[in-house]
């Protein structure tokens, strides 16, 4: 196949202006609300690399997802009861995950 190099006009026409979304490193949103996944596909939490891992492994993930979001919801600009409920309930299953898997 010939390689082409694309005038200035040409590469201009292919851009389109995104957003990353916040809490997803490497995920965009354009402006017809399109998502561009650009992740690494080797290591991207998608199902086929999460079926590689131990029941151990994914426990400890998910407890890094629960602090994860729990710092999010302490930093939310939004102090609403819903934060709060969900806030509770959060901690409620980091709770149970960690005296499950010892964690």
């Amino acid at each position: 196949m010939e390689e082409r190099k694309l005038t200035l006009d040409e590469r201009e026409s292919e851009y389109k202006k995104v957003t990353q979304l916040d809490g997803y490193p490497g995920v965009f949103v354009d402006e017809e609300n399109e998502l561009h996944d650009l992740r690494p596909k080797e290591n991207c939490p998608c199902k086929a690399n999460l079926e590689k891992k131990d029941v151990v492994e994914l426990a400890v993930l998910l407890k890094k997802c629960y602090e994860g979001q729990l710092k999010q919801l302490k930093e939310s600009v939004k102090k609403d009861k819903h934060i709060a409920e969900v806030e509770s309930d959060v901690r409620q299953r980091l709770t149970r995950l960690c005296s499950i898997y010892a964690l």
